[in-house]
């Protein structure tokens, strides 16, 4: 039975490589089915998705298809936002003593994003031609 958890994470692999996500959505629940603690299963989520965003910058940065200053900008907006959320998350399940809470808010945030891609990508006309790539 010790091959099951390194093919899960094999499959997982290939699923976040063809969407282009960084892993760590579908690994932190099959690593918390495994009874990882909660603490090693999110800096492990994490650094993956920190590998795999410094493996796209730096493959964008050769290409030459950054914008530095938009990149400037959305790397200040997004430590503004990450600190924020962490002192408030903090600061909730400190005062409230419950950690529920914060996966409610997170739940939500997950299904209004939910709602807002299956609303763009069904407003958008389908084109399954391969013009655009060639």
């Amino acid at each position: 039975m010790s091959f099951i958890p390194p093919a899960i994470a094999f499959i997982i692999g290939i699923m976040c490589s063809l969407l282009g996500i960084g892993g760590g959505e579908l690994m932190g629940p099959l690593l918390l089915s495994y009874k990882v603690m909660p603490q090693v299963s999110t800096a492990t989520t994490s650094m993956m998705s920190l590998i795999t965003t410094c493996s796209n910058i730096l493959h964008y940065a050769i290409l030459g298809k950054i914008n530095y200053s938009w990149g400037a900008a959305v790397f200040a907006t997004g430590m503004l936002g990450g600190g924020t959320g962490r002192t408030v998350a903090l600061y909730v399940a400190n005062k409230y003593g419950r950690y529920s809470v914060l996966v409610f808010a997170l739940l939500s945030v997950l299904i209004i994003s939910l709602c807002l891609l299956i609303y763009d990508v069904s407003s958008e006309s389908p084109d399954a031609s391969l013009r655009i790539y060639c």
